[in-house]
């Protein structure tokens, strides 16, 4: 067998195991066009390929040919998002010599797991879930049932593709960890999300301080969450197992139906004296001004 056979082979095995879970997720059997429609977003976002960057979709979901990389422009520097499987270290802001697993691998029993959602340290059923199974159902997830695609007036958002149930996970909400004493930009912090890290605190809930997860330049699809003042989904902080804290996306409590943005609220205090919102929802907090 060649090498390219091998890596073919390789490939197929993956999509077969996706379009399995993503079956037994979504409780529906997968059309011919739709396990395509997946094989062909496999191989766009091959794991065995370094530095991947994110793609526009259409939206039945499907890239342009040749597909278009979403491009950023933050501070007058033009760059590709790079797509991560798991957080990183960014050693230049603060957390020098620091690993992952230093940072997020040491989860407190008393915050409630996010898969089973065990939060009780006395229980006498042991919470068992594993992180990496756990992550690689999140990323199979978006592959099967979420698109990026860009809406008027907003940029690049985050829509659903397919039914997605209410109280479920959508994702986990992945990027560069950076001390939470690092300054940022207006822009920057936008992307940014608090998370427990460090050794858990006996007499305290959570780690034993926060650090930040940046999504600026390299995080998971989630990072194409706008605001809305009326969302359908919220940010969770918790843990998977005895393996790690997580920052999971939830839906709420009703169904986002196919073809609605994914939203969450990014807080009263999101908008500044001037800016105005973009949600368009009815009860919109900061609506734009009419025109006169």
């Amino acid at each position: 067998m060649s090498a390219n056979d091998s890596t073919r082979e390789y490939q197929e095995d993956i999509v077969s195991n996706m379009i399995v879970k993503q079956s037994k997720h979504t409780h529906y059997s997968t059309s011919k066009k739709e396990r395509f429609l997946q094989r062909r977003l496999a191989r766009l976002y091959d794991i065995t390929k370094p530095e991947l960057c994110f793609y526009a979709q259409d939206p039945s979901g499907y890239p342009s040919n040749p597909p278009e990389a979403i491009s950023t422009t933050m501070k007058g520097e033009t760059f590709y998002p790079q797509v991560l499987r798991d957080n990183v270290v960014d050693q230049e802001r603060g957390l020098k010599n620091k690993t992952v697993e230093e940072m997020l691998g040491h989860p407190s029993w008393r915050v409630q797991c996010q898969n089973c959602y065990q939060s009780d340290p006395d229980s006498e059923i042991s919470c068992t879930c594993d992180y990496q199974t756990w992550a690689e159902e999140q990323f199979n997830f978006w592959i099967g049932n979420i698109n990026i695609q860009k809406s008027p007036g907003k940029g690049f958002c985050l829509f659903a593709r397919k039914t997605i149930p209410a109280h479920s996970t959508i994702g986990e909400y992945c990027g560069e960890l950076v001390n939470s004493a690092w300054r940022a930009t207006a822009k920057e912090s936008a992307y940014w999300v608090s998370t427990y890290c460090g050794m858990p605190r006996e007499d305290k809930k959570g780690g034993q301080k926060l650090c930040r997860v940046d999504a600026s330049k390299k995080g998971s699809p989630m990072r194409f969450m706008s605001h809305s003042c009326k969302p359908n989904a919220y940010l969770v902080r918790g843990r998977i197992g005895d393996d790690r804290y997580v920052v999971a996306v939830k839906s709420l409590e009703e169904e986002i139906q196919p073809g609605q943005e994914i939203t969450i609220d990014y807080g009263k205090g999101w908008f500044k004296k001037g800016e105005f919102c973009l949600c368009g929802h009815a009860e919109c907090r900061k609506p734009p001004l009419e025109d006169v």
